[in-house]
């Protein structure tokens, strides 16, 4: 079936017969996020190892933009940011791309932010818990 957020919306992954079977599909960004929320924590179960992406707190460098506060909810638009550190030492994260980015600006990103569509839109300065892509970890 598939998952309740974009981009990757039509992907989907099952265990058949005791296998992984996952489905990616989308633009560059929407297969990329698929790959790292699905498919590592599938190969990375079946090594015998964690699974979970790593997470963290950052604050917003920029306001992200609304998806319609006070509509419809249970669905989430995965935000794509880059990470960089603040002159007080934390890390502020900023917008990638609001729509589908190419296939060079998806892979700048560095974290994932799921954004509810329908709550209201987080704003500039704003700590917010964002998940690391697996090949960036806690090295920033």
């Amino acid at each position: 079936h598939e998952v309740n957020h974009g981009a990757g919306h039509h992907s989907f992954a099952a265990i058949v017969a005791g296998k992984p079977v996952v489905g990616i599909s989308g633009p560059p960004g929407g297969a990329a996020f698929t790959t790292d929320f699905y498919l590592y924590p599938v190969v990375r179960s079946f090594l015998g190892l964690s699974t979970a992406l790593e997470r963290m707190w950052v604050r917003l460098g920029e306001d992200l933009p609304s998806l319609g506060e006070g509509g419809a909810t249970g669905f989430y638009r995965i935000r794509r940011l880059t990470l960089s550190h603040g002159a007080d030492g934390v890390l502020v994260a900023r917008l990638v791309s609001s729509g589908h980015p190419d296939p060079a600006a998806a892979d700048r990103g560095q974290a994932y932010f799921a954004q509810a569509v329908g709550a209201p839109a987080p704003r500039a300065g704003q700590l917010i818990e964002v998940e690391l892509r697996p090949e960036f970890g806690f090295d920033l």
